[in-house]
């Protein structure tokens, strides 16, 4: 149960003990970081909706970052920042997979 005191929950995704990607749940989102070197555009499915994100290659991984609103919010949590950092583009896929299997509750 989300306490009220808070004004965010945050999510780690992890693999062999290295953080690989997240969901942040609340109503000030940082503004994803830009970086110079663009490797990809990739669209995906999030929650009933298509988005589309900007793939890039920044110090031997490949990031990528969302910001997006939830359509199923209580107040306290309005936006989701969804990000991915990861060594490979195969692995990017199979974030963006993972990320598509997330159900409205």
């Amino acid at each position: 149960m989300f306490d009220p005191k808070l004004d965010s929950v945050v999510y780690y995704i992890n693999s062999n003990k290295i953080t690989i990607g997240g969901l942040y749940f609340g109503n000030h989102p940082s503004e994803p970081e830009k970086y110079d070197h663009k490797a990809a555009t990739k669209r995906s499915k999030i929650l009933d909706r298509v988005y589309e994100w900007n793939i890039y290659y920044f110090d031997n991984r490949y990031i990528a970052e969302i910001i997006i609103d939830n359509p199923k919010n209580s107040g306290w949590d309005q936006k989701i920042n969804l990000w991915i950092s990861v060594k490979s583009m195969e692995e990017v896929d199979n974030m963006l997979l993972y990320y598509s299997t997330l159900k409205k509750k």
